[in-house]
């Protein structure tokens, strides 16, 4: 991308003043209508938990059949609906809404205000317990400090407004920046939020152009230890895992079960079509990498005669990644995302979900 000069950063001054607030002079009323039954869980969630289990929703109407007394935090999208954050406060769960700004927002003064500013009215008038920050774009070192910038004036204005709120911040894999470009100041960035959550999925390799997991367990591992060597302590990071896996066309299936394919032709796929695909076109069943610690299987395409590798995670090697995080004394995990569940009536559909949702309790 083209450099950016960034502006002379000015922070957003937030004051309580009773029930309203002043950001950048516009002045808010906090006395939206709570949509719940009982008013009282409009409320914000004031307690901590001793162990973080952060779970990412896309806003599906599973909402009802997730697990909440696994959960601690649920982060949702822009217009999700008002009854899941009665719910979720009437379980103790706080709901937070996930999203993010663009780079030219970051590097004008006016539009970060204007975000800000935004951002804060949107989840004040919706109760909700904080925000998680999923800003993912490349930055060079000499601009990481804007970015840090950003995050404290976010912090700073939904702790005034809303004390009880926590801020978080999504991270890639690796805080390595040669790998996605993300110069990031990571140690400073953890002072500032609640937690960082690492993204522990999409690590493939591709340059090899060979199927594998979609986060083996040694290059995650080693992500987490990065962190700790880049200055962030433990207790501020959680580990998000994925939900779901990769379907990879093979152009060629060699006799050690390697699969070979074209860039750009492997798709995600979600754990409940995963568990569909392996229960009724797999050719070879469940095997296991121990390579990665992680499940794949292959299967031929009924129409076209190609066989396709599917890696994914499971509730073992889902065990073996939360108790790695234990280890280490990280403050949690989390996963992403909680829709890619199965929550339909069928017995072996309630048996899976069962199955992934129970495997936080090992954590």
């Amino acid at each position: 991308m083209a450099s950016v000069v960034p502006h002379v950063f000015v922070p957003c001054m937030v004051l309580i003043l009773g029930l309203s607030w002043v950001a950048n002079g516009v002045d808010f009323q906090r006395d939206p209508p709570c949509p719940c039954s009982d008013p009282a869980l409009c409320d914000p969630i004031r307690t901590d938990p001793k162990k973080e289990i952060h779970v990412f929703s896309t806003n599906g109407a599973n909402w009802r059949d997730y697990f909440w007394d696994n959960i601690t935090t649920v982060a949702v999208q822009d217009g999700f609906d008002p009854q899941m954050m009665c719910h979720a406060h009437s379980k103790g769960v706080r709901i937070v809404v996930w999203g993010s700004f663009s780079v030219q927002t970051l590097f004008n003064e006016s539009a970060r205000n204007a975000w800000v500013e935004r951002t804060l009215n949107y989840n004040v008038g919706n109760f909700t317990d904080g925000y998680n920050i999923d800003f993912e774009m490349p930055l060079l070192k000499s601009q990481a400090h804007v970015l840090t910038a950003m995050v404290k004036q976010i912090r700073d204005a939904f702790k005034k407004a809303l004390p009880y709120s926590k801020v978080t911040f999504d991270s890639a894999y690796s805080p390595n920046c040669t790998f996605f470009g993300r110069c990031y100041d990571y140690r400073s960035i953890g002072e500032i939020v609640d937690y960082i959550l690492i993204m522990a999925y999409d690590e493939l390799d591709l340059v090899g152009l060979k199927a594998m997991a979609n986060a083996p367990l040694n290059i995650t591992t080693q992500g987490v230890d990065d962190f700790i060597k880049a200055g962030v302590p433990p207790a501020k990071l959680v580990l998000a895992n994925p939900w779901y896996g990769y379907n990879f066309p093979c152009t060629l299936l060699t006799k050690n079960d390697t699969c070979n394919y074209k860039l750009l032709t492997w798709g995600q796929q979600d754990y409940s079509t995963i568990m569909k695909l392996l229960a009724n076109n797999s050719t070879t069943g469940r095997k296991w990498s121990e390579e990665y610690q992680s499940p794949y299987f292959d299967y031929k395409d009924s129409e076209t005669g190609q066989t396709h590798q599917i890696w994914y995670d499971d509730p073992i090697s889902l065990t073996l990644r939360f108790q790695m995080a234990k280890n280490k004394q990280l403050y949690g995990v989390s996963v992403y995302q909680a829709d890619c569940l199965d929550y339909s009536t069928n017995q072996k559909a309630v048996n899976e979900t069962n199955a992934m949702w129970d495997a936080f309790l090992g954590e």
